[in-house]
C-alpha cells in the first residue's frame, strides 16, 4: 500500500509529514522502551496514524511465514471461525483474507479494547467482519494473537484459549528473547492442554533452547512502496527484514516431520550456513552456493525451500 493509501484508514489522513516523522519516533520509542505505555497510545490519534503508516503494512507481510508449513492450511481453515485477539487495525484479519481469496466462507471476528483501532478496522475490513471490545460465547476453530500475546501472561493466554475452545492457534509475536521465553510457557501450557505444535518445531519434545543464552525466532522480509520508504530513509529506519515470533499449534493438524531452518546466517565463501532444528535437536548445514542461486534468494527467504 502507498502512504496516501494508509493514511486514508488513518484517523488523521491529512497529518503534516514532519508531524507525522514526529510520532513515528515517538511510537518507536513507546514500542522498544516504554512498554508501559503501549495501553495508552492507542488513545493518541497521531499515534495512531504513526502506527497505520508503518507498522501495519510491514506486519502483514509477516503473514508470509505460513508458506514455511507444509500442510494444506487453506483448505483446512476455508469455513473456520476466526477470531483475532487483540486485532489493533485489523492487520492479520486483512492477512487472512487476502490469502484466502474467494475460497473463504468462514466468519471473521476481531476483538480490541482500543475504540480508535476498532475504528481504524472497520475502514481497512469493511462491515462483514464482526469488531467487539470482548470475547464472546462462540466456538472458535482458529484463535490469532498477532503482536498482543506478549502485552498478557501465560495465564491469560490460556484462558482465553480455553473460553474459545479454539482448535488451532497462531501466534505472530516480537522476534526478542522475553517474548520467546513467554512463548516457551504458552508451548508447555498448550502441550498440556493436548495441542501438538505444528510450528516452528516438529516435536512436542523438550525444546532443545531451554536454558541456552539463545532463543528461537524467524524473519519476515518487507518491501514497503516507495512512498513509504521516502520516510522511513528520513527516520533512520529499517522495516525490510523484520525479526519476529511465530508459532501454529492444533489440535486436531497432524505435526508436520520435515526439519526446521530455525536460524539463516550470514553467506560464507562456500556456502549458505543454516541452524536445523530436526527432532528437536539442533544441528548446522551449509547449503552450497550452487544450491542457493538454483532456488533463488529470494525463494529462500520467502521459506518455499526445507531440508
Amino acid at each position: 500500500m502507498n502512504l496516501s493509501q494508509l493514511l486514508s484508514f488513518s484517523p488523521l489522513p491529512d497529518i503534516p509529514e514532519h508531524q507525522l516523522i514526529k510520532a513515528a519516533e515517538k511510537l518507536r520509542h513507546i514500542l522498544t522502551q516504554k512498554r508501559h505505555e503501549l495501553k495508552n497510545y492507542v488513545l493518541d490519534d497521531e499515534l495512531v496514524t504513526a502506527y497505520i503508516v508503518f507498522y501495519f503494512s510491514s506486519n502483514i507481510s509477516k503473514w508470509s511465514l505460513l508458506q514455511q508449513i507444509q500442510l494444506d492450511l487453506k483448505s483446512h481453515w476455508q469455513s473456520a471461525n476466526v477470531l483475532d485477539f487483540g486485532t489493533g487495525p485489523g492487520t492479520f484479519l486483512y492477512s487472512f483474507q487476502d490469502w484466502m481469496g474467494q475460497m473463504f466462507h468462514g466468519k471473521l471476528l476481531g476483538i480490541d479494547q482500543s475504540p480508535a483501532m476498532l475504528e481504524v478496522a472497520r475502514k481497512i475490513l469493511g462491515h462483514s467482519v464482526d469488531l467487539r471490545n470482548k470475547v464472546g460465547s462462540e466456538k472458535v476453530d482458529l484463535l490469532i494473537f498477532g503482536n498482543s500475546a506478549n502485552e498478557i501472561n501465560s495465564n491469560d493466554i490460556l484462558n482465553i484459549v480455553q473460553k474459545t475452545q479454539a482448535d488451532d492457534i497462531l501466534f505472530f509475536e516480537p522476534g526478542d528473547k522475553s517474548t520467546f521465553n513467554l512463548m516457551l510457557q504458552v508451548r508447555t501450557q498448550l502441550l498440556s492442554q493436548g495441542f501438538n505444535v505444528i510450528y516452528p518445531c516438529n516435536e512436542n519434545g523438550v525444546c532443545p533452547l531451554i536454558g541456552v543464552d539463545d532463543w528461537c525466532h524467524q524473519y519476515a522480509y518487507h518491501s514497503p512502496d516507495i512512498s513509504v520508504e521516502r520516510l522511513m530513509q528520513k527516520l533512520n529506519w529499517d522495516r525490510r527484514k523484520l525479526p519476529m515470533i511465530m508459532h501454529l499449534y492444533s489440535r486436531k493438524l497432524n505435526k508436520q516431520s520435515l526439519p526446521i531452518i530455525q536460524r539463516s546466517l550470514p553467506m560464507k565463501k562456500f556456502g549458505k550456513p543454516v541452524v536445523i532444528c530436526d527432532q528437536n535437536i539442533l544441528s548446522e548445514k551449509i547449503i552450497k552456493k550452487t544450491e542457493v542461486k538454483e532456488m533463488g534468494e529470494e525463494q529462500y527467504r520467502e521459506g518455499k525451500i526445507l531440508f
